[in-house]
C-alpha cells in the first residue's frame, strides 16, 4: 500500500509540466553560471578554467543528447543525425578540453569514436533512395555493432579494473615484505 503512494507520487511528479521545466531551467541556469566563469578574464588557474568548460561542454552536450531523443522520437533519421553530430561534439570535447594523460584521452576518444560510428551506422537500416541492405545483410551489420558496443563496454571495464589490480597487488606485495621482514626478525 504505501509503494503505491509513492510509486503514484513519482509517477505525478514526472508527469507534472513545471517539474520538467524547473529540472530544464537549473540545469540552464548552472551551465549558463558555469560558462560565465569560463569567460572570467582574471582567471589565472587556465587548468580549472579548462576542466569548467570541459564540464559545462559535457553537460550541454549531454542535455542536448536527451532532448533529441525525446523530442524527436517521430523522426528517426533526424534523430540518428543530430545523435550522430553530438557524438561527433563530444570527440571534439575531450580532445580539445578533456584533462587527463594521454593514453586516457586516447580511451575516451576510442570509446566515443565507437559510439559515433555505431550512430552513424544506423542509417543504413533505414530505407532510404539508393541505399538498401538486405535482411542477412542487416543482422551482419546488427553483430558489427555488438561488437563494437561490447568491444567499448569491455575497454572501459579495463580501464576501471586495472587500477584496482594494482592496487591489490601493492598490498599483497607490501603484505609479504611484512612476513619476510618479520621471519627474519624471528629466525
Amino acid at each position: 500500500m504505501g509503494f503505491d503512494i509513492q510509486s503514484d507520487f513519482v509517477t505525478s511528479l514526472l508527469q507534472n509540466r513545471q517539474f520538467e521545466n524547473l529540472i530544464f531551467f537549473t540545469c540552464i541556469s548552472l551551465l549558463l553560471k558555469s560558462f560565465s566563469l569560463c569567460s572570467n578574464p582574471k582567471e589565472k588557474n587556465v587548468l580549472a578554467t579548462l576542466e569548467i568548460k570541459f564540464i559545462a561542454l559535457d553537460i550541454s552536450r549531454a542535455t542536448l543528447f536527451h532532448i533529441i531523443v525525446i523530442l524527436f522520437q517521430e523522426q528517426q533519421i533526424l534523430q540518428c543525425l543530430l545523435i550522430s553530430i553530438s557524438s561527433i561534439a563530444q570527440c571534439c570535447i575531450i580532445y580539445k578540453y578533456k584533462l587527463c594523460s594521454h593514453i586516457d584521452r586516447i580511451i575516451y576518444l576510442i570509446i566515443e569514436g565507437v559510439l559515433t560510428v555505431f550512430s552513424l551506422s544506423l542509417f543504413l537500416y533505414f530505407d532510404i533512395g539508393e541505399v538498401y541492405l538486405s535482411y542477412d545483410n542487416k543482422i551482419a551489420l546488427g553483430f558489427i555493432q555488438m561488437g563494437f558496443l561490447i568491444m567499448s563496454l569491455g575497454i572501459v571495464f579495463i580501464k576501471q579494473l586495472f587500477p584496482k589490480i594494482q592496487k591489490i597487488r601493492k598490498l599483497v606485495c607490501e603484505q609479504k615484505k611484512v612476513q619476510v621482514a618479520s621471519s627474519q626478525l624471528f629466525s
